[in-house]
C-alpha cells in the first residue's frame, strides 16, 4: 500500500513539475517572440526611414545640380545687372535650354529665373513667359535678402499651371561683382516622393512622411486629411526632430496624424535628410507589428494546453495502470505519449511504417500532404526535396532532417521542414517518427530582409552610381563642344555646298563618342535595377564570373575613387553554378562593401582589394580579401550573427553578414572566414552544375 502511495506521490509530482516547465516555457517563447516583433519592426522601420531619407536626399541633391547648373550660366554670360539679367534669361534659347537641362529628371517639375521683384523671366513650361509674380512666396523672401542661406527649401503648394503639388529648391543669383540679380528655383513633384513612399511602406497602417524642418509635411505616402504644405509644430514628429536631430525612435499612444479621434500605438521613426532642412519619419502601426506575434501566442497556448491535457491523461493512465508490470508500464506510457502526440490537430505528424507507409497521421498533416497518398504511402517522387526521404528509409541512419516543397491544389507552393526519427514503437514495431512544420512564411520574412538589405546597399551605392553616370555625360559634353566648334568654322554666306570628308569624319567620329558614351551610361541604369529587384522566379544556372562582373560594375568605381587597388583574377573556363544571379552579387557587393570600408578606416598608405573566381573538381571558389587591418581572433565567431557589426553606431546593421550567410546556404554552398597573413580574406564555395 505504501509503494503504491509514494509511486503516486512521486508521479503527481512528476506531473506537476511538468506542467510547470511546459507553461514557463510557454510564457517564455510568448515573451520571446513579442520581443523579436518589437525588435524586427524597430529595425525594419529605420531600415525603411533611412532608405526614405536617402533616396529624398539624392532626389533633391539632383535638383540642386540643376541650379547650380543655372548659376553657371549667369557666370558664362557675366550678367552684371539686374537688366542685363532679364533681358538676356528672357530669350528663347535659355527657354530650350532649361527644358533640355531638366528633361529626364523625373521629380522636377519646373525650372524658373525671378527677377529681384517677384517677376517670372523665363520658365521651363511655356514660352513668352506667364504674367506671375513670385514675391509673395516664402523661398522667394528667404532668397532675396541680402545674406541669404545657401539654398531655400520653399512649402509645398498646388501648382498654379499643372494642379500639382510642388515644392520649391531656391538658390540666390549674383553678379560677380556681388550684385543681387534676382532667385533661380526649380520645382519639385511631391507626388514623386509620394509613390516611392508608397512602395516601400510595409503595411496599410503605415505611412512615411516628408517634413521641413519647421513641421511643414511636404510629402506623404498618404494624401489623406489634406495635411500637404500645414505645418504641424507641435506633432510628435517634429518634436522629436528637435530632440534627436540625428535619428530616433518612439513608441506612441497618441492620435495619428490622419483621423486624429481615433487613438492608436505605433512606433514613429525619425531620419533626417543629409544636407537639406528636411527629415522623413515612418509610422508603422500595432496591427502590422503584433499580427506575427498574435498567431504565435494563440498557437503556443493552443500546444500547451493541448501539452498540458496530454500530460494529465498520460499521468491518470500511468496511476491507473501503476500495478502492471514495470516494463509494460513505461512501454505503454511512452506509445500513448507518442500516439497522442500525433493526434494534435495543429502538429504536422505521423507514424510510418519502415517501408514508408502511413500508420497514423494527424489531421495536419493529412490536410498538407493528402494530394501526395497514394495506396497510404507518400508518393515522395512527386515532392521537391522527396527523394532524400526515400534515400533515408533504405538506408540504416536514425535520424534525417530535410526541407521538402509541396505544390497545393491551388497552384502555391509551400515550403515543410521535416525531421524523421526511426524508433521502435510497442505494439508497431519499427516505425518512422514525422514531425513537420510550415516554413514557408518564415523563408519569404527571410526573402524580404534580404530585399530590405539589398535597398540599403543601392541607396549607400547612389553616390558611385552618381559618379559613373557623370563621366560619360561628360565626355558626351566635350564630343558635342569639339563638333560645334568645327561647325563654327563653315561660311554661312558661301553657297551651299556638300559636307567636306574632313567634316563628315570629324562628326562621325563624335557621334560614336556619344553612342557609345550613353549605351555605358544606360547598362549602368539597367543593372542598377534588375539588382533592385527581388528574384520572384525559381531558381535557374548561371556563370558566377558573370556576378563577379555585375558586383564590381556596381561599386567597382566606388572602390578604384578611394585609392584601392582592385585586383580581379577570374577563370577563362565557365564556372556555372545554380541560384539568382542578382543574390550572388547582393553578397558580393556586400563583402566589397565591407573591405573598402575597413580599409577606408585603417589610414593604410597601400590599400588592396582581390577578387577571385575559380573552378574545381567538387566546388565552384569566389574569394574576396583585403590587405586592411582583420578580423580579431576574439570575434570572428560572431561575424555572422545577425545585429552583429564592428562599426561604429549608425554605420551598420550588423544584417549584411547574415543575409549573405543565408543566400550561400540556400545555394547549397557556404561562406566562411578563411585564415589570411593580413587582412580579411572571405571564400564562398558552391557546387557546380557539372563536373571538370
Amino acid at each position: 500500500m505504501s509503494t503504491d502511495a509514494s509511486e503516486t506521490r512521486r508521479i503527481a509530482s512528476v506531473t506537476i513539475a511538468i506542467v510547470a516547465l511546459t507553461w514557463l516555457v510557454a510564457v517564455g517563447a510568448i515573451w520571446r517572440s513579442y520581443s523579436n516583433s518589437v525588435e524586427t519592426w524597430t529595425s525594419t522601420a529605420g531600415l525603411a526611414a533611412e532608405m526614405a531619407a536617402a533616396y529624398s536626399g539624392k532626389s533633391i541633391a539632383a535638383a540642386d545640380l540643376v541650379l547650380k547648373s543655372m548659376l553657371d550660366w549667369i557666370s558664362e554670360e557675366d550678367i552684371r545687372t539686374s537688366d542685363q539679367f532679364r533681358q538676356v534669361f528672357s530669350q528663347r534659347h535659355y527657354f530650350d535650354k532649361l527644358r533640355e537641362r531638366i528633361a529626364n529628371i523625373e521629380q522636377i517639375d519646373v525650372a524658373t529665373f525671378i527677377a529681384t521683384d517677384g517677376q517670372i523671366i523665363i520658365f521651363s513650361r511655356s514660352f513668352p513667359q506667364p504674367g506671375i509674380n513670385l514675391a509673395d512666396r516664402d523661398y522667394f523672401k528667404e532668397q532675396i535678402r541680402p545674406t541669404p542661406p545657401p539654398t531655400s527649401l520653399g512649402n509645398v503648394v498646388q501648382n498654379r499651371g499643372t494642379g500639382r503639388w510642388t515644392f520649391y529648391k531656391a538658390r540666390q543669383a549674383r553678379s560677380r561683382d556681388g550684385n543681387i540679380l534676382g532667385v533661380v528655383i526649380v520645382g519639385i513633384e511631391a507626388e514623386y516622393f509620394a509613390e516611392f513612399f508608397r512602395r516601400i511602406v510595409p503595411s496599410a497602417d503605415s505611412s512615411i512622411t516628408f517634413w521641413r524642418t519647421d513641421g511643414t509635411v511636404l510629402a506623404s505616402s498618404s494624401n489623406k486629411g489634406g495635411v500637404l504644405g500645414r505645418r504641424f509644430p507641435n506633432a510628435v514628429s517634429s518634436s522629436l526632430f528637435r530632440e534627436h536631430p540625428q535619428g530616433a525612435s518612439k513608441w506612441l499612444t497618441t492620435p495619428r496624424l490622419i483621423n486624429d479621434s481615433n487613438e492608436h500605438e505605433r512606433i514613429l521613426t525619425m531620419r533626417p535628410i543629409a544636407n537639406e532642412p528636411a527629415y522623413v519619419t515612418i509610422s508603422i502601426g500595432a496591427e502590422t507589428i503584433f499580427a506575427a506575434w498574435r498567431t504565435d501566442r494563440n498557437v503556443t497556448l493552443a500546444l500547451a494546453l493541448g501539452l498540458t491535457g496530454i500530460i494529465l491523461w498520460a499521468s491518470r493512465q500511468s496511476l491507473h495502470y501503476q500495478t502492471a508490470n514495470k516494463r509494460r508500464r513505461a512501454l505503454e506510457f511512452e506509445r500513448q505519449i507518442l500516439q497522442a502526440v500525433v493526434d494534435m490537430p495543429l502538429a504536422l505528424t505521423a507514424i510510418l511504417a519502415s517501408d514508408g507507409r502511413i500508420l497514423r497521421s494527424s489531421l495536419s498533416f493529412d490536410a498538407a500532404f493528402r494530394t501526395f497518398v497514394q495506396s497510404g504511402s507518400l508518393r515522395l517522387a512527386d515532392v521537391a526535396g522527396g527523394e532524400s526521404i526515400a534515400q533515408f528509409i533504405r538506408e540504416p541512419r536514425d535520424q534525417l532532417q530535410t526541407d521538402i516543397n509541396v505544390p497545393t491544389p491551388t497552384g502555391e507552393r509551400r515550403v515543410y521542414h521535416v525531421a524523421i526519427v526511426k524508433k521502435e514503437i510497442p505494439g508497431l514495431g519499427p516505425c518512422m517518427v514525422v514531425v513537420a512544420s510550415d516554413e514557408t512564411e518564415h523563408r519569404a520574412a527571410q526573402v524580404a530582409l534580404a530585399q530590405s538589405a539589398k535597398m540599403v546597399t543601392l541607396g549607400e551605392m547612389a553616390t558611385g552610381m552618381a559618379h559613373e553616370l557623370n563621366q560619360p555625360i561628360n565626355i558626351i559634353h566635350m564630343a558635342v563642344q569639339n563638333a560645334l566648334g568645327e561647325l563654327e568654322f563653315l561660311d554661312s554666306d558661301l553657297p551651299p555646298a556638300a559636307p567636306t570628308p574632313e567634316i563628315i569624319s570629324l562628326i562621325t567620329e563624335k557621334l560614336t563618342i556619344i553612342l557609345s558614351q550613353t549605351t555605358r551610361a544606360a547598362s549602368l541604369i539597367s543593372h542598377m535595377r534588375v539588382f533592385g529587384r527581388a528574384p520572384n522566379e525559381a531558381s535557374s544556372p548561371f556563370d558566377a564570373r558573370s556576378a563577379c562582373e555585375g558586383a564590381l560594375n556596381l561599386v567597382g568605381q566606388q572602390i578604384r575613387t578611394r585609392g584601392i587597388a582592385l585586383n580581379v583574377e577570374v577563370d577563362d573556363r565557365p564556372t556555372m553554378v545554380m541560384g539568382h544571379q542578382t543574390l550572388l552579387e547582393q553578397v558580393l557587393v556586400n563583402l566589397l562593401i565591407n573591405a573598402r570600408d575597413a580599409l577606408a578606416a585603417s589610414g593604410y598608405a597601400e590599400k588592396r582589394i582581390d577578387v577571385a573566381c575559380h573552378a574545381t573538381n567538387a566546388s565552384i571558389i569566389l574569394e574576396v580579401s583585403d590587405n586592411g587591418p582583420g578580423i580579431p581572433d576574439s570575434i570572428r565567431d560572431r561575424v555572422f550573427d545577425p545585429f552583429f557589426t564592428t562599426k561604429e553606431t549608425g554605420s551598420g546593421t550588423g544584417l549584411g553578414l547574415s543575409i549573405s550567410f543565408g543566400i550561400i546556404k540556400d545555394m547549397g554552398g557556404t561562406l566562411s572566414l578563411a585564415r589570411s597573413i593580413a587582412g580579411a580574406r572571405f571564400l564562398i564555395e558552391l557546387p557546380p552544375i557539372f563536373s571538370y
